[in-house]
């Protein structure tokens, strides 16, 4: 809090000050245009909480059709980092952060045109997710988010959610697929099983409304997916009842 920043400010040591300010003045412009301009609010009366009272803490997201950035954010940058899943403690979570292993090796139909760097980008950021939880409604586009929380403490994705945040960030932010499994069948083109590839998105579940399931295709028979409320985004075997889309 800034009545915290205050007081630590004032607590330093005068010599403390003066040999910051001259490390400062003895760097190379280069080195100092990378120092961050941070300007803290003055302390107010409403910045210092109540005795005995805990601070506010932010307000869990709900998740939209059109969401594309956290609530009462600005806009974030393409990257995994921009969302990091927290724990109940409060303290960022880096499970899924990274791939806990190398994306798989990858294996492409040479007489079918493909844009391969593309497919192993979205399958490379769906495996920083793996070991998130099933949230549902959880997933921004650039990074995991609690849904409606029912999967615990901890931010993740929904299987739409999933494939959503994989397109976007592998594309570098410039492919936008629907936020549920039913529209993003219907904007995806249909292919047999027989042509799939690595980073064709594979559909199943089918019920009344269609596709209420979709999963990443990873070749050889494998798929990354958020599967269901009590279970982490995990590789898993392709199920029989998937049908393929392609949207690279």
């Amino acid at each position: 809090p800034p009545a915290w920043q205050s007081e630590a400010e004032s607590a330093l040591p005068p010599e403390l000050k003066d040999a910051a300010a001259q490390i400062q003045e003895i760097l190379p412009p280069q080195a100092q245009a990378l120092i961050p301009d941070v300007a803290l609010p003055a302390p107010g009366p409403d910045s210092v909480p109540p005795a005995g009272s805990a601070p506010n803490g932010s307000a869990v997201e709900d998740a939209s059709a059109n969401d594309t950035t956290p609530a009462g954010g600005p806009a974030l940058l393409p990257s995994v980092f921009s969302a990091q899943p927290s724990n109940a403690a409060g303290i960022p979570s880096l499970t899924g952060l990274f791939a806990p292993s190398a994306v798989p090796d990858l294996k492409f139909d040479p007489i079918r045109p493909r844009n391969v760097e593309f497919a192993r980008a979205v399958i490379e950021a769906a495996m920083r997710a793996l070991g998130l939880p099933y949230q549902w409604g959880g997933g921004l586009l650039t990074g995991p988010s609690m849904g409606d929380g029912t999967g615990g403490p901890i931010a993740g994705y929904d299987c739409s959610g999933l494939s959503r945040f994989a397109y976007f960030i592998g594309s570098g932010g410039t492919k936008v697929l629907p936020r549920t499994s039913q529209e993003q069948f219907r904007a995806g083109h249909q292919i047999p099983m027989s042509q799939a590839q690595p980073g064709d998105l594979l559909f199943g579940n089918w019920q009344a409304d269609g596709a209420n399931h979709v999963a990443i295709y990873l070749g050889e028979g494998k798929m990354i997916e958020a599967p269901q409320t009590g279970q982490l985004v995990q590789i898993s075997a392709v199920r029989s009842d998937m049908i393929p889309a392609r949207f690279l």
